[in-house]
């Protein structure tokens, strides 16, 4: 019942916004996420009736930090190794209108996507069972939802399903979804709105026109950086980064 609220269509173009794409967009990710919220609020509050709770922030710089710090470097080292195997380029810039506007709804994209998949859904499981079994039913729902990559490729989908469980370890280790979201936005903003070499919706602008060449198993084809091996090769990575941390973390509170 409630993922049938939360994918109900309300997605449409007011007057008030038509003509400009960059509001327009912004319109299209602000409805889904107050939808979600309120929704989410219902079965939280009524429902389950307290027992799941969902904490954006528990320890502000230290979460704030680390969202920077691994956004960066998940990015960051993907677009130095393809650089590096002369396999992605950036040819020229684009004049984008209202990118600030458009880096809102990215924002808010990532927001909704995060308070929905590791804030709700994982909470509800977590509390009801575990944090292996929360990671696993969020992931599968998580890589469910990205239905293009499933178009793609496999490697596309291996690339999302083990980008949820880094970002759901980061929950885990942070017990807060500052982390993840700053994380998942610092990809999609900067891989994307920035740099170009990451596929959002259709709409979404990109300042730098990137271009891949070579082999689609290092370049992601279709899907640009998304459906790489250099991506899943940093995303597990990065996974048994983050699982070291958890680790430590726990042996040293033992």
């Amino acid at each position: 019942m409630w993922a049938i609220f939360v994918s109900m269509d309300f997605l449409y173009e007011p007057w008030f916004i038509h003509g400009n794409p960059a509001v327009t967009r912004l319109w299209w990710e602000l409805v889904p996420l107050i939808v979600t919220i309120i929704v989410t609020l219902i079965f939280e509050k009524g429902i389950e009736r307290g027992k799941v709770h969902i904490q954006f922030i528990e320890q502000p710089f230290r979460d704030f930090i680390l969202g920077i710090l691994l956004g960066v470097i998940w990015l960051g080292m993907t677009i130095l190794i393809l650089r590096y195997l002369g396999v992605i380029h950036f040819d020229s810039k684009n004049d984008v209108s209202y990118m600030w506007i458009w880096i809102i709804a990215a924002f808010i994209n990532v927001v909704m996507q995060e308070y929905l998949i590791r804030g709700y859904i994982f909470q509800v499981f977590k509390s009801n069972y575990n944090s292996i079994v929360a990671t696993i039913v969020s992931t599968l729902i998580f890589t469910a939802l990205h239905r293009g990559a499933f178009e793609v490729g496999i490697i596309a989908v291996l690339n999302v399903l083990t980008m949820s469980i880094f970002v759901s370890l980061l929950l885990i280790y942070t017990n807060a979804l500052m982390t993840p979201i700053i994380v998942h936005f610092i990809w999609n903003a900067v891989g994307c709105l920035y740099l170009g070499g990451v596929s959002l919706a259709d709409d979404y602008p990109n300042l730098w026109n990137c271009t891949f060449t070579g082999n689609k198993l290092i370049t992601g084809g279709m899907a640009k950086m998304e459906g790489s091996i250099i991506v899943l090769a940093m995303n597990i990575i990065i996974i048994i980064i983050v699982g070291v941390m958890i680790f430590r973390g726990k042996s040293s509170a033992a």
